[in-house]
């Protein structure tokens, strides 16, 4: 199996430098992206491939901490803390969400042994999850992992789909019928619902209100929202689904 490929945020350059070349010497990771500023660091894992993410919990000279970032990308985060962190409840609280991805904690330190350690015990639930939630497509000829859970809606045309995400900008597929996203990829037996003929809506990034379902989208750097009218004899269906009323 390929080494997991990790990105690594850290504020103190000569700390980010030791934890990448100790990560590296684990052997069990691929360090993809590494950055000291949450901006350049958020770009640069949404255009690359990454299936986990090492995240400074506090960074200085920031409006953003390791937590905001975490909940921007939604991916496999290891925390790294203090061991009297100001921010113990909320890691925890992320930790036992079963919304968000695996989540763990590690005190700040390059030590390889101890990385190795937490690395043997991460990796099969980074794994796992992929397992579950990961799926394989290809855009314009190159073969993408996307992760469902980070999917908002898809919205048809003919053969193309938009697809529309929490954590990055829109990718354009050609050439697919939509039962591809139903069927083979399994989009509707997860979190999924049909709504009209165009659009598949995730019901977890929605809500109702009145006779319209409203979800949320990233696109260039900001989160907007879709509001897309429900046909009559959808709303029940989507209403069984535990959609949240407005």
């Amino acid at each position: 199996m390929s080494l997991l490929k990790v990105a690594v945020l850290e504020d103190d350059q000569l700390f980010l430098k030791d934890l990448v070349d100790s990560l590296k010497r684990t052997k069990l990771v691929e360090v993809v992206v590494d950055a000291k500023d949450s901006d350049s660091f958020i770009k640069e894992v949404q255009s690359n491939e990454v299936d986990a993410v090492f995240l400074d919990i506090k960074l200085y000279n920031e409006q953003r901490n390791g937590i905001d970032v975490a909940n921007i990308l939604k991916k496999p985060t290891i925390f790294f803390t203090s061991a009297r962190s100001e921010y113990t409840d909320r890691i925890e609280a992320l930790k036992t969400s079963k919304d968000f991805p695996p989540v763990e904690e590690f005190n700040k330190s390059p030590d390889v042994e101890r990385l190795k350690i937490i690395l043997e015990k991460f990796i099969p639930r980074i794994r796992d999850f992929q397992k579950h939630s990961l799926v394989r497509i290809k855009v314009r000829g190159e073969e993408k992992l996307i992760d469902k859970g980070n999917v908002t809606f898809i919205v048809s045309s003919n053969k193309n789909h938009q697809i529309y995400f929490t954590n990055q900008d829109s990718i354009e597929i050609y050439d697919k019928s939509f039962e591809y996203f139903v069927v083979d990829l399994g989009f509707e037996e997860s979190s999924f619902c049909r709504v009209g003929k165009s659009y598949l809506v995730n019901i977890e990034h929605a809500k109702i209100e009145g006779n319209d379902v409203v979800t949320t989208y990233f696109s260039n750097g900001k989160q907007r929202s879709e509001k897309i009218e429900i046909p009559k004899d959808k709303l029940s269906e989507i209403r069984k689904k535990n959609l949240k009323l407005a």
